[in-house]
């Protein structure tokens, strides 16, 4: 569960002319479950606090470990990784999201 699969770096930038700290979030849309169980649109997976002087940059990254992909399936009970398309967003909230990608973690889905 606790292996880590995937990395996602973003870049965070101070634009402004005063230092300041901001807190980049990653999110990620987990594929829903072909049962009847559902997972939200959106799940935090992670923030770091940034302290940034003005004009500078720089490049968070995020470990994303096997559970992290993962949704517990109430009727199997046990961890499932989907086999359709993961949703990564990046922002600072999750009605304030910067950045958007996705990915396919395997082919075919994975118990454990």
């Amino acid at each position: 569960l606790w292996d880590v699969l995937y990395t996602v770096s973003v870049s965070v930038s101070n634009t402004g002319s005063v230092a300041g700290a901001t807190v980049p979030q990653l999110y990620l849309g987990l594929p829903q479950p072909a049962n009847e169980d559902y997972t939200p649109v959106k799940v935090l997976r992670g923030f770091q606090k940034v302290l940034l002087a003005p004009g500078e940059s720089q490049t968070v990254t995020f470990s994303l470990t096997r559970r992290d992909i993962s949704y517990w399936d109430t009727f199997a009970q046990q961890w499932i990784i989907g086999s359709s398309s993961i949703g990564v967003l990046a922002g600072f909230s999750s009605r304030d999201i910067h950045s958007t990608t996705s990915f396919s973690p395997l082919t075919g889905a994975s118990a454990y």
